[in-house]
């Protein structure tokens, strides 16, 4: 069976992965409380956000919803729909 040869290039996309990875393993190993504690918040703050959002839409005003979808249009970068055409005389 022929041997593999690790010693050659990272590919490009597994070396911005990689250090990504790499810094939080740093992290983790050489402070395994603050570790789990940034993988807590990795789980914790975007849930929360969408607890937030989730209530706003549910129990908000007609305007707090409209500023709450205004929002999630901007962060998926999609266009404002367009405006309701008034009445005509």
């Amino acid at each position: 069976m022929p041997a593999v040869d690790t010693r050659g290039p990272v590919p490009g996309q597994w070396k911005l992965a990689g250090g990504a990875l790499g810094a939080e393993a740093t992290i983790a190993y050489l402070s395994p409380p603050l570790g789990a504690a940034l993988a807590a918040a990795d789980v914790i703050v975007p849930l929360a956000i969408a607890v937030v959002l989730l209530i706003a839409v549910l129990r908000g005003s007609t305007e707090t919803c409209e500023r709450v979808f205004r929002l999630l249009r901007w962060i998926a970068n999609r266009p404002e729909p367009p405006a309701p055409q008034g009445p005509s005389t």
